[in-house]
């Protein structure tokens, strides 16, 4: 019976993981989806990640007009708009942080030996 629970579980978070839009590579993901755990509003986060990176893609490709800083400060709203305080002021932190530190890094490390 536990066998069977356990592997509930796994195909549970295993399909849950799959959908999860948070995060910029697969470690990046699996810390995201890993600090997402104890939210109350997954979807509504994982919603903030997919607009944030549509609109990545949208600055990188030429189709938006906002900058990078500006989808950044966006992304942090819409997780400061969750009502529940662990996606409000945990995930919140936790994710903005994070997309400074990669952003910092692309801009002062990785530019400086590949062409950006």
């Amino acid at each position: 019976m536990r066998l069977l629970l356990s592997l509930l579980l796994v195909n549970f978070v295993a399909a849950s993981y799959d959908s999860w839009a948070c995060g910029s590579g697969k470690i990046s993901t699996f810390f995201a989806y890993l600090v997402s755990l104890p939210a109350k509003d997954r979807e509504h986060i994982n919603l903030c990640c997919f607009h944030h990176d549509a609109q990545y893609d949208g600055i990188d490709a030429g189709q938006l007009d906002i900058t990078k800083r500006q989808s950044d400060w966006e992304f942090k709203q819409c997780l400061s708009d969750s009502k529940y305080f662990y996606s409000r002021e945990i995930i919140k932190n936790v994710y903005v942080w994070s997309v400074q530190l990669n952003t910092w890094f692309n801009e002062n490390i990785y530019c400086k030996f590949a062409w950006c």
